[in-house]
């Protein structure tokens, strides 16, 4: 493998007043550590001040995802939750200004990125020694003939604002370009799905296995959230992580909260972590491609309606 060159490209902007629309936007055919996206929302208040946040804003994007070669979805996931993707790798909020003025039209601003390469603070379990580790390879070499990030817009109810009246979106990717040759590295991928708590007792959901190189876990996030939308702590009391009764996982929620202590991250509402390697190596990943069935099962504390998102961060890496 050749030395390559760290650029970061710029991609183009996307723009829209249709909060129905999805929209796309080429990416650099090149290897991708992390894409960044600075997001400007322009809202009508009424005259009584909104209190919007972070995670309510960001429900006008409701899905983010990346595409290769027209079809293969490589990274799926709603912008809320990669900003708590953020703060899992960094211990830190992400940069935002929420304008709640009462009475007008005015704009907000949010910043955030996918991090393809593992990067953030060496004790945090987001991250591993060498973040060269992973990071996405959209070269022609490797097979890709196009790529784009999708955006799929919509309109989330808040109270107090009027409507969403536009959103305009400008995009940086980190990349390492000019390297020639195969790259011993893993690929990043993420998806998510969610899991509606119909009552108190155990929930289970089957989680992908099997596909050669693919389904390798380094991480899964939980996150909380009530039948409107708040982020919320409190939904489930115990997490199983398991294979045909081999339990990678099995906590009480405060548990998990002490484990991300220790990994540097502070509990912030509704999120909890499973790092799923440990000591800064990505050998102790779970290798998900080789097993028949991986099931994630929570206690459910509430009654009803609340919703879980399982965002699970895995690695196509050769085994």
């Amino acid at each position: 493998m050749s030395l390559g060159i760290t650029q970061y490209k710029q991609i183009s902007a996307i723009n829209t007043t249709d909060l129905t629309a999805t929209v796309s936007s080429n990416l650099p055919l090149d290897i991708i550590n992390n894409i960044y996206f600075e997001v400007s929302i322009v809202t009508t208040n009424a005259g009584v001040a909104p209190a919007m946040d972070v995670n309510s804003i960001l429900g006008c994007i409701s899905d983010i995802s990346i595409i290769r070669n027209g079809s293969s979805r490589l990274v799926s996931l709603q912008a809320a939750d990669i900003v708590l993707m953020n703060y899992a790798a960094t211990g830190s909020a992400v940069r935002s200004n929420i304008d709640n003025t009462a009475g007008g039209a005015f704009t907000s601003t949010v910043g955030f990125y996918i991090p393809f390469s593992n990067g953030g603070p060496l004790n945090n379990s987001s991250s591993s020694i060498r973040s060269q580790d992973s990071y996405l390879d959209l070269r022609q070499s490797s097979g890709t003939e196009t790529a784009s990030v999708q955006i799929q817009f919509a309109t989330p109810t808040i109270t107090n604002v009027t409507s969403f009246d536009s959103v305009n979106i400008t995009m940086l990717a980190g990349t390492s370009t000019g390297i020639i040759g195969d790259v011993a590295v893993g690929i990043s991928q993420f998806r998510y799905n969610t899991v509606t708590l119909t009552g108190t007792g155990n929930i289970q959901t089957n989680l992908p296995v099997g596909g050669n190189s693919l389904n390798q876990y380094t991480q899964i996030l939980l996150i909380g959230r009530t039948a409107g939308g708040a982020l919320a702590d409190g939904l489930f009391t115990n997490v199983e992580l398991s294979s045909l009764g081999f339990n990678y996982w099995n906590s009480s929620a405060d548990l998990i909260d002490t484990v991300n202590n220790s990994n540097g991250i502070t509990h912030t509402t509704g999120l909890h972590v499973l790092p799923l390697y440990s000591n800064n190596r990505l050998t102790s990943r779970l290798v998900g491609s080789r097993l028949s069935q991986l099931q994630l099962q929570l206690t459910s504390a509430v009654a009803a309606n609340q919703v879980v998102t399982i965002v699970q961060r895995t690695i196509d890496f050769a085994v």
